[in-house]
């Protein structure tokens, strides 16, 4: 049985995906087929997690995919604790309800992902100029990045407010930062210079292919990478 992913198997089976069959037998074993396994934490312990990483942090702004790391900094039986899994479920599917108030007491947002876009879009501007933000582009985890926007996939997050009407209640806030809903295909002019002058000096010529998308590595400067 080495190897066998049996918890794949078990949600495909909930799922009505496999072994139908043999349902007779499954409910005999006691197979519970309307529970979906998720590991929860009581409150006392979840607490305890955000505070230690708001006194760590500074802030609540927790990345989905944050696991409490084996660290004495952490306290040890939460070690492990995929406490960024734990803060989506508190958002959108309202676990911990019971406990609001003292979410709110501590500074948890419950409307947080918006304000998590918003400091990037401002953060990118900074950098680089413009909103003008590469479809590939992910944060990187560099100290001119705030922690808390590493590894968000911004690139991905502004051609789904282009195209998809994503964040459509923050209109007025993106127009303020000088968000074009137009934008592809359209480049402030500096950026487009800096691509054609970078392009002349490996080229020698700026016989442009229409097809052609700047690569993502070097010696293209980062701020021009994926531009078309």
């Amino acid at each position: 049985l080495w190897g066998m992913r049996l918890g794949s198997t078990v949600s495909h089976i909930r799922k009505g995906k496999a072994y139908s069959a043999h349902r007779a037998e499954l409910e005999e074993m006691g197979f519970d087929f309307t529970k979906r396994l998720r590991r929860t934490y009581g409150w006392d312990v979840v607490k305890a997690a955000l505070v230690q990483y708001k006194s760590l942090h500074g802030h609540l702004r927790i990345p989905h995919h944050f696991v409490v790391p084996t660290d004495p900094q952490w306290w040890p039986k939460l070690w492990g604790m995929r406490l960024g899994k734990t803060v989506y479920i508190i958002r959108n599917q309202g676990g911990y309800s019971a406990h609001r108030a003292e979410l709110d007491e501590m500074g948890f947002a419950f409307r947080h992902r918006w304000d998590r876009v918003s400091a990037a879009l401002q953060q990118y501007k900074s950098l680089y100029g413009d909103l003008l933000v590469p479809r590939k582009f992910v944060v990187p985890r560099a100290p001119q990045w705030l922690p808390e926007l590493w590894g968000m996939r911004l690139g991905f997050t502004v051609s789904n407010i282009r195209n998809a009407g994503r964040y459509s209640a923050h209109r007025e806030e993106l127009d303020e930062m000088g968000f074009e809903f137009g934008g592809v295909g359209r480049h402030g002019w500096e950026k487009l210079k800096a691509a054609l002058e970078q392009y002349k000096s490996l080229n020698g010529d700026l016989l442009v292919p229409f097809h052609f998308v700047i690569p993502e590595e070097g010696p293209w400067r980062p701020e021009l990478w994926g531009m078309r």
